[in-house]
């Protein structure tokens, strides 16, 4: 109030959406400890997308400590993802989106994906499981091809790059 300067809307709106999803994650889960541990992914998650919207980054100081701690519950079976699956899921969510990216390398001389969207599906492998993959994949995939085909009739003169990690995280 001392500033008086206008708040904007971006807050209330992310405010809303934190609150609903941590309430759809108790419903889902019930209250909890591995509630609570969704609730804290799920935050992460959002503090993600928002930062690769703004600055094109998914900073390594969130992707992989949040790997790992996927990971450590999932052995301690906190989370109710077996350690095999968890596992599995990191190696195959980094490794994929790697694949890919190797291939445009190749092929286009350019990367095709960050490494931050390695290591952000390498998270959401860990405390998702391999098995919810190409559920994330497929998903972030149709809504990233939707965004960005309107983006090329309504950005023309602007940079044709749009974070992948939003649509990942939508995933």
């Amino acid at each position: 109030s001392g500033c008086h300067q206008k708040i904007s809307a971006q807050y209330p709106i992310v405010e809303f959406l934190t609150g609903l999803l941590s309430v759809l994650v108790v419903y889902v889960l019930g209250i909890n400890i591995e509630a609570l541990c969704f609730v804290f992914f799920t935050w992460i998650m959002i503090s993600l997308t928002l930062i690769d919207l703004e600055f094109r980054i998914l900073p390594d100081e969130l992707t992989s400590p949040m790997i790992w701690l996927g990971l450590i519950l999932s052995y301690f079976e906190i989370i109710s993802v077996s350690f095999q699956v968890a596992f599995l899921g990191a190696i195959i969510g980094y490794l994929s989106l790697w694949s890919i990216n190797q291939l445009a390398l190749l092929i286009l001389k350019k990367e095709g994906i960050g490494a931050g969207d390695f290591k952000l599906l390498a998270m959401i492998g860990a405390w998702q499981g391999v098995g919810n993959l190409f559920n994330v994949i497929l998903i972030s995939s149709i809504a990233g091809a939707i965004i960005g085909i309107l983006m090329l009739f309504l950005r023309k003169d602007e940079d044709k790059y749009i974070p992948y990690g939003p649509f990942l995280a939508l995933g």
